[in-house]
């Protein structure tokens, strides 16, 4: 701690080897910016060391400047991070002393996590999402969305606030980036409070959204919609984010509230096509995930054909989240077999794969070369009457 216009704290006494001192810090000894930022920024480190123990950015003894006067060209009314440690102010200007404010104490030291978590690149600081990730930890560790109270002095007025309505891309800011990191905060926050309420129990989900917080930073996002594909990447638990994670919709819900694009589509049938096999001695599975996330899917089939009849097969919900599993029975070698896939939700808009259905269809063979009849073939080696390419190929 090092203290401006005053005496850094300190405590002299005599002491026995052996015996036990119990360090007292008072008013007598010691400022209330010391004694706060003090055990705030330990708090801090703490916490981010509870969630990732293999986090070490910010294992050394980190300088804390406080009391700080007019001496800096940046007070009254600010804090900031230099890089390497928090500078906390002293009140005057019609605002508090910085450095007895818990949330913004945490709000400086996380400036410090994010650098480190995306060292060696820089910050993401035009996006404003390094004050949106601030701004989430100075609300998450004092359970507030009121960011800064009484900040300028007044009890219950808030410097930012977690219930915000900002819209993404938030063209009003001006490129401010203390109020573009309203964006991505105000979604953090709100998928903090849908984790409280899918969870029903208010630690384990707190507990929950701070590691998505944490996690998210690790893939490095630079803008709010990156920053989303993150935090369903950290929340995945089966290595594929397109048949859903298993909060995925209060995360969803809670960017979708600031207007932050879904890295998702908004509906629609995911389906990797079936290949070509030689055999087919077991009944075939199609499987697709199908989103509607404006309603819910009410029913969805396969539609296949051997041939001209065109055959029906419900699709039934599979283990994960969104899928749907039809089957088609097993054919012989020389089989042709054409489907698409038809989805519809309970507000009546339907869904197909391929987009093109049922027009063009989605189709696989079976069987090896020998099982399907030449019709006609021309090598090329002799001459059949064709005329090969054309006059301008």
């Amino acid at each position: 701690m090092n203290a401006s216009n005053t005496s850094d704290a300190y405590v002299t006494s005599t002491i026995t080897p052996g015996d036990t001192f119990n360090v007292h810090f008072d008013n007598l000894n010691s400022i209330s910016g010391e004694r706060d930022t003090y055990f705030h920024a330990n708090l801090i480190h703490d916490w981010i060391k509870d969630i990732d123990s293999s986090f070490n950015g910010a294992d050394y003894i980190m300088p804390a400047a406080v009391n700080i006067g007019s001496e800096d060209a940046l007070w009254p009314c600010n804090a900031y991070w230099d890089g390497y440690g928090i500078n906390m102010f002293s009140a005057g200007g019609g605002c508090s002393a910085t450095d007895q404010m818990a949330d913004v104490i945490y709000h400086e030291y996380q400036h410090g996590i994010t650098q480190f978590a995306y060292d060696p690149f820089d910050s993401p600081y035009t996006s404003g999402m390094g004050e949106g990730l601030s701004d989430y930890t100075g609300m998450t560790l004092r359970n507030s969305p009121c960011l800064g109270d009484a900040f300028f002095g007044t009890p219950g007025g808030c410097l930012r606030n977690g219930e915000n309505t900002l819209q993404y891309p938030g063209d009003e800011c001006g490129g401010s980036v203390h109020c573009l990191g309203q964006l991505s905060m105000g979604s953090l926050w709100q998928m903090r409070k849908n984790l409280i309420t899918a969870f029903g129990d208010t630690a384990a989900a707190v507990a929950h959204s701070d590691s998505l917080f944490r996690f998210a930073m690790v893939g490095r996002p630079y803008t709010v919609p990156d920053l989303l594909i993150e935090v369903l990447t950290a929340d995945d638990n089966d290595g594929n984010i397109l048949n859903g994670t298993p909060y995925f919709q209060e995360i969803i819900d809670g960017f979708d509230q600031h207007n932050v694009p879904s890295p998702l589509p908004a509906f629609g049938i995911l389906h990797s096509p079936i290949q070509n096999m030689e055999t087919a001695a077991d009944p075939i599975d199609i499987e697709a995930i199908i989103l509607s996330l404006n309603s819910t899917i009410s029913s969805a089939e396969v539609v296949y054909s051997f041939g001209a009849v065109e055959i029906s097969t419900a699709m039934a919900p599979g283990n994960e989240p969104n899928e749907y599993i039809a089957t088609i029975p097993a054919q012989p070698p020389g089989s042709v077999i054409t489907y698409y896939i038809h989805a519809v939700d309970v507000d009546g808009n339907e869904y197909f794969s391929p987009e093109t259905a049922p027009d063009i269809h989605h189709f696989f063979l079976i069987g090896d070369l020998a099982s399907f009849p030449v019709l006609f073939s021309d090598d090329s080696e002799s001459d059949q009457g064709w005329t090969l390419g054309i006059a301008s190929d």
